[in-house]
């Protein structure tokens, strides 16, 4: 059975990780994805390669499924033409390149536009543009950084590692975002028959994943506590080991915590001194991951 997005054509210039995880997803759904990259490859084809296929590496592969590939050189404007030519076939256009360059190149949003008014031109930045970093370039780990994200791993002691999550965690987030933008865009042109510009910035889009839950007590005003959710950040918050194996836990509520910790032989936790004692929630999180080991 053909995917929902089955009809869609994508022309898609976008490297790295953020603007190719969108698309994969696109083309997961059904979407034709038409991967445009310069002579010698993607910047990224060539990342982590194995033995086994010097000219394509790990995350390159993982990130092409569902694409045909096209060498278009886009310095020569012959090249430049065959682009044109494809532009009245598509629906998307997405790219990750610099908003001048495209325009120098006759691929920035104006001028795609005119070759094709209902186009959804998505174009993927590092930061806002109406904003002081806006045309500056961002890669994940300087985004884990200017989140905030890099501050939220905590050593035994509670104090920041200032280490990054391990995983390109801020592109794959920004590129789900993409790819709500992209389809939201995709429905205002099924209903309109209009194009849209669509600006996905990665800084913006990672600090609000970050603040569902980080925000925490600054969410009010005025603030009634500290940013960073306390359980959240909990630094024993983690995986505890057993006699037979490692088990997570998440017992809803207080007597749902309460009858988990009878089965693990302490029978009254909630009442005892140590625990009515505490004087903060983030004493009360760490009395109870040291109950559990």
């Amino acid at each position: 059975m053909p995917g929902p997005l089955h009809g869609v054509t994508i022309i898609d210039l976008t490297s790295f990780i953020f603007g190719p995880y969108a698309t994969q997803t696109l083309g997961d759904l059904g979407a034709e994805v038409i991967k445009i990259e310069a002579p010698g490859g993607d910047k990224q084809r060539f990342g982590l390669k194995q033995n086994k296929s010097k000219n394509m590496g790990s995350t390159f592969m993982m990130l092409g499924r569902n694409k045909k590939s096209v060498t278009l050189d886009l310095k020569v404007e012959e090249d430049r033409e065959k682009l044109r030519a494809l532009l009245p076939t598509a629906q998307v256009f997405i790219h990750n390149v610099r908003t001048s360059a495209m325009n120098q190149l006759g691929f920035g949003y104006e001028q795609v536009h005119a070759i094709n008014p209902s186009m959804v031109y998505v174009h993927c930045v590092g930061y806002g543009t109406d904003g002081p970093y806006g045309g500056r370039q961002a890669f994940d780990d300087l985004v884990q950084a200017a989140s905030g994200g890099a501050d939220m791993i905590l050593d035994n002691n509670g104090e920041s590692t200032m280490r990054m999550f391990p995983s390109y965690v801020a592109d794959k987030v920004s590129g789900l975002h993409a790819l709500y933008a992209t389809l939201a865009a995709l429905f205002h042109r099924e209903r309109t028959g209009e194009g849209q510009f669509v600006e996905v910035p990665m800084l913006e889009s990672y600090t609000s994943f970050l603040m569902v839950e980080h925000l925490y007590g600054a969410a009010f005003e005025p603030s009634v506590s500290h940013v960073g959710s306390t359980p959240a950040l909990a630094p024993d918050r983690a995986c505890f080991k057993t006699k037979d194996g490692w088990i997570a836990t998440m017992p809803s509520g207080k007597e749902g915590a309460d009858n988990f910790m009878k089965l693990g032989g302490i029978p009254d936790f909630y009442n005892s001194e140590e625990f009515v004692t505490a004087k903060t929630g983030k004493e009360k999180v760490a009395l109870y991951n040291k109950a559990m080991r």
